[in-house]
Parts: C-alpha cells; sequence; structure tokens
C-alpha cells in the first residue's frame, strides 16, 4: 500500500527552511557569534558571496569578513563598506524622464531611450510604476512575459 502525503508549497519550503537552519548552524562557531569589535558589534548576515560577520560603529559599516573561515577565500566578502558608501551608488529609484513624461501612453517608444536623464523619485512612487507596469504587461503579453530571475552575476 502507497500512503500518499500532501502539503502545501508554503509548509514544504517552511520545512525545508528549518531542517536547513538546524544543519547549518553548528557550522557557525560560537567564536563568531561572540566576536565583537571594541567599541562596535559585530552583525553576522549573508550575501551571494556567503555568510558575512559585518562590524558596525556608531551605525556605519566599518569592515566586512567572512563569517566562516573554513569556506574558502573570497575577496568580495571584505568589500561591503566599499560598496555601500561608494560615491557611485545609486542611494534612491532613478527613472528616465522622458518615461515618466510618457506614462499614459508608454506603448509608444518616446525615442530618448539612451539619451534621456534619468530623475529621482521616491520608493513608494518606484513601486508603483513597477506594479502598474508588470499589470499592464502581463494584461497585454500574459505570464510568458515576466521573467522573475536572474541570469547569471
Amino acid at each position: 500500500m502507497t500512503t500518499t502525503y500532501r502539503t502545501s508549497r508554503r509548509n514544504f519550503l517552511k520545512t525545508g527552511a528549518t531542517i536547513g537552519g538546524v544543519l547549518v548552524a553548528p557550522a557557525f562557531s560560537a567564536r563568531v557569534f561572540a566576536e565583537t569589535v571594541k567599541d562596535g558589534h559585530t552583525i553576522i548576515t549573508a550575501a551571494h558571496w556567503g555568510p558575512l560577520a559585518v562590524v558596525v560603529k556608531d551605525g556605519k559599516i566599518q569592515s566586512s569578513a567572512p563569517a566562516i573561515e573554513d569556506l574558502g577565500d573570497n575577496p568580495l566578502q571584505t568589500v561591503v563598506a566599499d560598496q555601500v558608501y561608494n560615491k557611485v551608488r545609486i542611494t534612491q529609484p532613478m527613472i528616465r524622464k522622458g518615461f515618466l513624461d510618457n506614462l499614459d501612453n508608454i506603448t509608444q517608444p518616446d525615442g530618448k531611450r539612451g539619451d534621456d536623464a534619468f530623475v529621482p523619485v521616491s520608493w513608494e512612487r518606484a513601486y508603483d510604476i513597477i506594479e502598474q507596469q508588470l499589470r499592464r504587461i502581463y494584461a497585454s503579453y500574459g505570464p510568458q512575459s515576466i521573467f522573475a530571475g536572474s541570469y547569471g552575476w
């Protein structure tokens, strides 16, 4: 006799995350969690290049390093502060001016793409525009027109 178990995607993901957490937790030694820096503190976090120990002082990132040293050398784990505070980092949403001016008739290109200035908008406005455009594209071209992934770093 075969027994079939049915579960929701949500419960499957929750169970998988719990099991994964239990299996990975021993890899984080007490030394990593207890490590602190004078006048600052270390936050354990992660990015797509691995688990990180980020030192923060007065609300500002001071340095970063691998949270688990045994995982191999990855120089990208040491550049978090440089990435966050770099002068060329975009700090708020920016949308092409011609696109904003043409939101009511966006199906007709304005001919300025590549030559137009970008203007800052609030996060709320950017999210509203993203939602509006995703709904428009989905309604016009179907679900296959929405790519929700990454094709590489």
